[in-house]
């Protein structure tokens, strides 16, 4: 899949030919997803960004992304379910379409509508109307679900920080079912999370994770996967890497090390010489796994 941003002529080669994929953005990360953002909008995409195949033909797709941004997300009103937080928006949803299974939402509804006849409203109404030549009622609205569930909150005392995000990813992948999607991570990357990107793996759901954000020791429970190293240029290379490189390949990518390449040993510095040209996308296979193209 290719992203064309008409905007400033940059092309993002998206070579999602397996379901899970490491990236390294190389200081492409904003652009590329604010227009990946903009692809999976239907409602807001822009006339000047353009989807194709990598044969570089039109692409019509209907695609969402799933996406929270490990620098601006607030995780604890998600797990305090405060309002308008993604925890409370979709549990109100959830609710209206099944209210076969909340049947006592109907009688807190009844519950509040009753407080009206309480001999205290009475009491409350006259006290406003002292001195006043009429009197005033108190009218209640249908109150709304959201005002509920911001009394409930998760017990988050054994969770960690990655956890929280992936009981926040859960949410939506289930929300999002039955659609083709692309899930963004840059929230941080440990064992557990590799193993929870495994019980999520299926047809219809391609990962993208940060390379960045990767701080595991078992990445080749990943497998099969690809890594990308993406530029902002219409040109791909592809090169076959030894499955068992894998750590090595996250831990060279990173930044810090790309910026510090001399700081390497001779085995690496030629290894990463390899992909220094920064205006190729360069897609690394892991040479004993097969592949059918996803997009």
């Amino acid at each position: 899949m290719k992203i064309l941003n008409g905007l400033t002529g940059h092309v993002f080669v998206l070579p999602l030919e397996s379901d899970v994929n490491i990236i390294a953005t190389q200081n492409n990360k904003d652009e590329m997803l604010s227009c990946l953002i903009q692809a999976t909008n239907a409602k807001r995409k822009l006339k000047d960004l353009k989807l194709e195949t990598n044969d570089g033909e039109p692409l019509e797709l209907k695609l969402s992304l799933i996406y929270f941004p490990y620098s601006s997300t607030n995780i604890e009103a998600n797990l305090n379910f405060k309002a308008k937080s993604q925890f409370s928006i979709e549990l109100s949803d959830f609710i209206s379409q099944n209210p076969e299974k909340f049947l006592s939402i109907e009688t807190i509804r009844n519950g509040i509508h009753d407080l009206k006849t309480d001999s205290g409203i009475y009491s409350f109404e006259r006290i406003l109307t002292t001195g006043l030549n009429h009197h005033v009622f108190l009218e209640l609205n249908d109150f709304k679900i959201e005002s509920i569930l911001g009394m409930m909150q998760i017990e988050d005392d054994q969770l960690t920080l990655s956890e929280k995000y992936v009981m926040l990813y859960n949410l939506e992948l289930f929300v999002h079912r039955n659609e083709l999607k692309i899930v963004y991570i840059d929230f941080p990357v440990d064992d557990e999370t590799i193993y929870w990107i495994g019980c999520q793996r299926n047809d219809d759901t391609i990962f993208l994770i940060d390379n960045e954000s990767i701080n595991a020791d078992n990445l080749i429970n990943l497998l099969p996967c690809n890594f990308i190293k993406l530029s902002s240029v219409d040109f791909k290379e592809d090169y076959e890497i030894e499955s068992h490189d894998i750590q090595s390949v996250s831990y060279l990518f990173h930044d810090y090390i790309l910026n510090n390449i001399n700081q390497q040993t001779e085995k690496n510095i030629r290894f990463l010489n390899q992909f220094r040209d920064k205006n190729t996308t360069f897609l690394l296979k892991f040479n004993d796994i097969k592949y059918a193209e996803v997009l």
